[in-house]
């Protein structure tokens, strides 16, 4: 647990300059230093909201904290200086400011404390007694009684609702389902349920009931002969959801008394009784016998009982489910009954008669109109076709003249430059004869190289 100087040490207002000053009854400085006092106020406000939130210091909660049961004059003090001179004066501020609620107006407040926060009242809760009501005590409130601090706890309004949108998230995502039973607890079953998810003390889970049940309506709570049941919805605890509870408290009771029967069997050491003088063994041994036989048909008993009440649980959904689910049968039959009723077999063969009617009729103005058209225009439309045929017919035949044309004279002219080609190679040969000599002749024949077949000119006469 940490101490009042561990928490100063992280407050910067609270620096060992300051401490005398903090620390006495700076109370006449309200109208003779409005600044300094309002700066005091300022500190201590930082303070309280750390110690407050701080687990390690008041173990109790974390949304509020007690004038007594720790003393609160005690927390506070500080060496060299004692308790702070002026905390009666500082704790009231906080409580017209409205950072501190007295959890005694809190806890007995009737309407949302969300309205009596803030103090501006919707039309309809002007006329609401208790919204006024709240309001006035929560003004008048006043931290000193007969000489001393007033016996209460004090809430951090914006811690508990920050910590109300934690709870209320928890119990939306991890805790409510979907069977009609999970929707039903008492006080210790929804407290243990939200205590698998998240750490939460007894004090404020008190608080938050409140909060979510009449500020944040989220839950349903009601009070039957010292048993608070918890419905997680709008709608009224009825004496079915009651019963349910019961089967789910007695559920929770069998296994907490299973647990337990089978601690004892596990803790029964037939061994030990070897350490016993022998005369004692026997009669030890079977004592521990007889409670283990005991304990096993205790055991067998408490887990047929559990298992009986489960299938109970189990069957109580189902038939809710069934329940809910004929009802929504119900109600669509009667809702397609409800539009049925509101047609009639012949209104429909009248209508589905006139819709022929008016289709006909329209065939009949779209086969009048297609017959004028016929008379008037088709002739001038079927001219005009031949028209655009017989042209386009010339334009064809023109087109494939003019590529005739264009094939002749390049196969003339191809024909042209190849007759010149030719002529010109008899011309070159002609020439390359004229030229040509014997010596010519020689060179260019495949024997040349052999002598004896030269024959001499005259000699081939």
């Amino acid at each position: 647990m940490s101490t009042i100087e561990d928490i100063i040490k992280l407050i910067p207002a609270f620096k060992e300059s300051r401490l005398n000053s903090l620390y006495s009854n700076f109370q006449k400085n309200k109208q003779l230093n409005p600044e300094g006092y309002e700066a005091n106020i300022q500190a201590w406000k930082s303070l309280f909201t750390k110690i407050i939130t701080s687990n390690k210091f008041e173990p109790e909660s974390v949304v509020s904290i007690p004038t007594y049961n720790p003393s609160l004059k005690e927390l506070l003090s500080l060496h060299p200086y004692n308790e702070p001179k002026n905390l009666s004066n500082i704790l009231q501020e906080f409580v017209n400011d409205k950072f501190l609620i007295p959890a005694s107006l809190y806890t007995t407040a009737k309407e949302s404390y969300f309205v009596t926060i803030s103090g501006q009242f919707h039309i309809s809760q002007y006329f609401s007694v208790n919204s006024w009501q709240q309001w006035r005590a929560l003004k008048s409130y006043s931290i000193v009684k007969q000489g001393r601090l007033v016996d209460d706890r004090f809430i951090y309004w914006d811690e508990l609702v920050k910590l109300g949108q934690k709870i209320a998230k928890v119990i939306e995502t991890k805790v409510k389902g979907d069977t009609y039973s999970s929707i039903l607890f008492n006080h210790n079953l929804l407290f243990d349920e939200i205590s698998k998810h998240v750490a939460i003390t007894s004090v404020d889970y008190d608080l938050l009931l409140k909060h979510l049940s009449r500020d944040v309506k989220l839950l349903q709570t009601k009070v039957i002969d010292g048993v608070t049941f918890i419905k997680i919805s709008q709608e009224e605890i009825s004496p079915e959801d009651q019963a349910v509870v019961q089967v789910k408290q007695t559920i929770n009771n069998l296994e907490t008394r299973v647990k337990e029967v089978e601690s004892k069997l596990n803790s029964i050491d037939f061994k030990s009784v070897l350490k016993l003088p022998k005369d004692a063994q026997k009669s030890s041994l079977r004592l521990k016998m007889a409670m283990k036989a005991n304990l096993v048909k205790l055991l067998d008993k408490n887990v047929n009982l559990e298992l009986e009440m489960t299938t109970l649980l189990q069957k109580i959904n189902d038939s809710n489910f069934n329940s809910a689910y004929f009802s929504v049968l119900e109600a669509s039959a009667k809702t397609l009954s409800k539009l049925n009723s509101q047609l009639k077999i012949d209104d429909v063969d009248r209508v589905k008669a006139d819709i022929d009617e008016e289709i006909m009729k329209e065939e009949e103005i779209g086969d009048a109109l297609a017959g004028e058209a016929e008379d008037v225009d088709v002739d001038e439309e079927l001219n005009k076709m031949l028209d655009e045929e017989e042209k386009a017919k010339e334009e064809a035949a023109k087109e494939e003249n003019v590529k005739e044309e264009k094939a002749k004279n390049d196969n003339a002219e191809e024909e042209a430059k190849q007759q010149n080609a030719d002529k010109e190679k008899e011309r070159e040969l002609l020439s390359r004869l004229e030229n040509l000599t014997v010596d010519d002749v020689i060179k260019q024949s495949p024997q040349h190289d052999s002598p004896a077949t030269i024959v001499p000119f005259e000699q081939s006469h």
